[in-house]
């Protein structure tokens, strides 16, 4: 089953759909999102925001499954293949999950 994410900017919620409209979920992101994306396999949907919070989803439930800080505002992400490329003030990493233990 396809679904999408929306996300409302003015309620910091996360809306998911399926591919004919209906809600199948809606999730608090308790802060702005400034960017997100899936991950290459569509299993996560990441998003950050101005506080420098990264925060991995699983994209069928929108559950939060990680949650990494960073120290600075977050402004854009992309994902390349195992790899998540963070950019934010000035600034960019590459941040990269193996065996449970976070690398930058």
């Amino acid at each position: 089953m396809g679904s999408f994410v929306v996300y409302s900017k003015q309620h910091n919620i996360l809306f998911q759909f399926s591919v004919n409209g209906a809600l199948l979920r809606t999730r608090s992101t308790n802060e702005t999102v400034a960017d997100m994306c899936l991950t290459s396999n569509a299993k996560y949907l990441v998003h950050a925001g101005p506080k420098g919070q990264i925060v991995a989803r699983d994209f069928s439930t929108l559950e939060s499954v990680y949650k990494y800080q960073a120290q600075t505002p977050i402004t854009s992400l992309a994902t390349v293949g195992e790899s998540l490329v963070v950019g934010g003030t000035g600034e960019l990493w590459i941040l990269r999950q193996k065996n449970g233990t976070q690398q930058q």
